[in-house]
């Protein structure tokens, strides 16, 4: 058991393999991790309360141990009321939890969060005014955009700004490359408004000229 936990998780640690939405290409051994964990506490409650002979002290010691894994649990519990309802971001201790995993892994990997940005747009627009008849509002998403546009009415409409800009072959998986791609977004959006330079073709040239 020990061998099918340990092997596929240290083989795809020592090899970097790529793994997206990581979490799904280990779920075979999430039951495995359960019992293993199971097990060592039971053994561990046993060895402790074993060193005591009056029964005093084994209730006391046993009343101790079950406190600490009620003070586990509930910590896990308080985690998942506070991420709720993104619990699947959940990031253990040892990446620093999810501040500490924040740009080094990927979080929301299934735009899960796009629901309540949806809602809090569809508010702004509402409070100055809303959608003006016969207008549609174009929105560039970053991630699964069909996972926003389903809570988005239809006076709303999609922009691929990675397509838009031709960055479609930026390769953003290094801190240099996520630099320069965030980098570039900046100077490009600083260039439409402070230009209003609304031509593709225009966009396109500048995005090639840093490129290279």
């Amino acid at each position: 058991m020990l061998l099918m936990i340990v092997f596929p998780i240290s083989y795809a640690i020592l090899r970097h393999s790529s793994l997206y939405d990581c979490v799904r290409h280990f779920l075979f051994a999430v039951p495995l991790l359960c019992v293993t964990a199971a097990l060592a506490a039971r053994a561990a409650f046993v060895s402790c309360v074993s060193q005591f002979r009056r029964k005093v002290a084994r209730r006391v010691v046993g009343g101790l141990f079950a406190l600490v894994l009620l003070v586990g649990v509930a910590i896990q519990i308080a985690i998942m009321v506070r991420l709720h309802p993104y619990e699947y971001i959940f990031a253990n201790q040892f990446t620093g939890g999810v501040n500490g995993a924040y740009g080094r892994y990927e979080s929301d990997y299934w735009g899960e969060s796009f629901k309540e940005a949806s809602e809090k747009i569809q508010a702004f627009v509402t409070k100055e005014g809303g959608v003006p008849p016969g207008k549609i509002y174009k929105i560039a998403i970053c991630g699964p955009w069909d996972s926003a546009m389903i809570y988005l009415p239809p006076d709303y409409e999609r922009v691929d700004a990675k397509k838009t800009c031709n960055m479609e072959n930026l390769h953003r998986y290094t801190m240099r490359s996520v630099k320069k791609y965030c980098s570039l977004a900046v100077f490009l959006t600083g260039t439409i408004i402070a230009f209003l330079v609304n031509d593709k073709k225009v966009i396109q040239r500048l995005v090639v000229g840093m490129n290279h």
